[in-house]
């Protein structure tokens, strides 16, 4: 519950009526970029809504105490006349928007040149979502603003991203009967996307390993399934190491280790598991030019071993 006032228009799904509050992660105050961290950017949590009383956006950010509305320009468009309403934060610690107005996708960002609120589009589809991809693997460097929507028939679902201005669409998905688009969530270094009949995820985003860090390590977990680990690190000037522990009683499907040595010499290893199997490992390795170094993975002893 935001405010008592804080009443928003519903629109039609299906058979029920749901409203419109979108959520997002985003920066610990608006505008501030601070040091440019994760919990700096997308350490609080934010909603956006379509006030049926004021006939505004209106945005809110939680508090100790609950949630204190932030003022922000007005849209562009009435507010009676939009759909879906959907809502991230990019590095700039500044909102953006994006929302349905008659089969046409509208998106107001903060444009940094200017130094004002901006729109791109309209884009011809329905049931627009946003995500900042940093929620996703935690890395604001490369993060990046993600836009899915879907087709007017609802057969197609389409991405746009925030660097390339929104201006190419790249489909994803097609579809043999009309779908829904409700949701873009952040999973552990995958987004989902959800909606009636509509389940799709990402490719594992990679995990970034510090460059200071001596080595790069996935323990073994005991009685679960581990689906793709990727692990890419840059050792530059520091001998270093990245390794891959073997588990004991379950299934690990793709290992990929990228290691990129530079002038050190160092290794990257995948120590040898006992009892389960292994479908892949790839190892992408990188020596250098003037230090002999080696990468190599260790012989199984009674296991599957594919490629």
């Amino acid at each position: 519950m935001l405010t008592a006032k804080a009443q928003s228009y519903k629109y039609k799904r299906g058979k029920y009526r749901v409203p419109e509050v979108a959520k997002a992660a985003g920066p610990q105050q608006m505008g501030a970029t601070g040091d440019g961290s994760y919990l700096t950017l997308f350490g609080r949590n934010w909603a956006a809504i379509l006030n049926k009383k004021t006939q505004q956006v209106e945005l809110y950010g939680e508090t100790p105490t609950g949630w204190e509305q932030v003022p922000i320009p007005p849209i562009a468009h009435p507010t009676r006349e939009c759909r879906h309403l959907a809502l991230a934060f990019d590095q700039s610690a500044r909102h953006v928007f994006a929302y349905e107005v008659g089969e046409q996708i509208f998106i107001r960002q903060w444009d940094a040149l200017l130094g004002e609120f901006v729109y791109r589009g309209p884009f011809v589809g329905v049931d627009p979502v946003l995500i900042n991809d940093a929620e996703v693997n935690y890395f604001v460097p490369d993060s990046d603003v993600l836009l899915l929507y879907l087709t007017p028939d609802r057969k197609s679902l389409k991405m746009r991203v925030q660097r390339q201005l929104y201006a190419i669409e790249h489909h994803i998905e097609s579809y043999a009967t009309p779908k829904t688009l409700d949701i873009l969530a952040p999973l552990g270094y995958q987004w989902q996307a959800e909606g009636d009949g509509l389940n799709v995820r990402s490719e594992m985003y990679p995990v970034y390993i510090s460059e200071m860090a001596a080595s790069g390590a996935v323990s073994p977990p005991t009685t679960w399934d581990y689906i793709p680990i990727v692990l890419i690190q840059n050792l530059n000037e520091i001998a270093a190491s990245g390794a891959v522990s073997p588990p004991t009683t379950w299934d690990y499907i793709p290992i990929v280790l990228i290691q990129n040595l530079n002038e050190i010499a160092a290794s990257g290893a995948v120590s040898p598991p006992t009892t389960w199997n292994y479908p892949l490992v790839v190892m992408v390795y990188n020596g250098g030019v003037d230090v002999a170094a080696s990468a190599s993975v260790s012989a199984p002893v009674q296991w599957n071993y594919y490629v």
